[in-house]
């Protein structure tokens, strides 16, 4: 079961009437601000970025790039390690800092389940999609112990739901997961993927279900 909510959700509304302005707002220019001076370190990086960007393959007859991404950060909505920040701080580090090309971005079940913070992460998702340069997906961590394991979750389309869990099978058990089985009709139901989220602790997976189909990055 998720934890209990640590957020007050309830949501507010008023009107605020306001009477014609008494005259012009008077105005100034803002100063000229000076661009930032790269160090070497980042203009190193830039020029790494550049010839990444620019590489191509051929294979099967399709020219093929690469692109850097990243399946998974954490926000206020799912605290989580280190503790990253906000959702919108992922978003700035995920695009200015990190340049990335693509990623799934953040929580816990879109926070837990919530209805707010699914409708939010969904919403934002939407917002930073750029063509033809940054491509966002719609992604959760979905968390289930050892020997199922974490994974996240990807859809290229907006408005799917995060899936409840079945009961966890037994650490010394045999046989498939019920729950990871129920994952993959799901994601076959949506056009979703799915990846682990890591091979250590109690998060980890004993791969006793893989299904190629949906889930073919380890």
């Amino acid at each position: 079961m998720p934890p209990k909510d640590p957020f007050n959700n309830d949501l507010y509304a008023t009107t605020i009437s306001l009477a014609p302005a008494q005259g012009p707002i008077a105005v100034t220019p803002a100063p000229p601000v000076a661009a930032p001076v790269m160090t070497p370190d980042v203009k190193a990086e830039r020029e790494a970025l550049a010839r990444m960007r620019s590489y191509s393959t051929v294979y099967q007859g399709k020219t093929l790039h690469l692109a850097r991404g990243e399946f998974h950060r954490h926000s206020e909505m799912s605290l989580d390690g280190a503790e990253d920040g906000t959702i919108l701080d992922q978003w700035r580090y995920i695009i200015d800092a990190g340049a990335l090309d693509w990623v799934g971005c953040c929580d816990h079940d879109n926070g837990y389940g919530r209805e707010y913070t699914w409708w939010l992460t969904q919403k934002e998702t939407d917002l930073f999609y750029a063509p033809g340069h940054f491509s966002p997906l719609f992604s959760y961590e979905r968390s289930v112990v050892y020997p199922e394991g974490h994974r996240n979750v990807l859809f290229a389309q907006r408005g799917v739901r995060t899936l409840p869990r079945l009961p966890k099978v037994a650490d010394d058990s045999t046989g498939k997961a019920p729950d990871t089985q129920m994952l993959y009709r799901y994601l076959k139901q949506f056009n979703g993927v799915t990846a682990s989220h890591t091979s250590a602790t109690v998060m980890g997976t004993d791969w006793r279900d893989n299904d190629p189909e949906v889930e073919n990055v380890g």
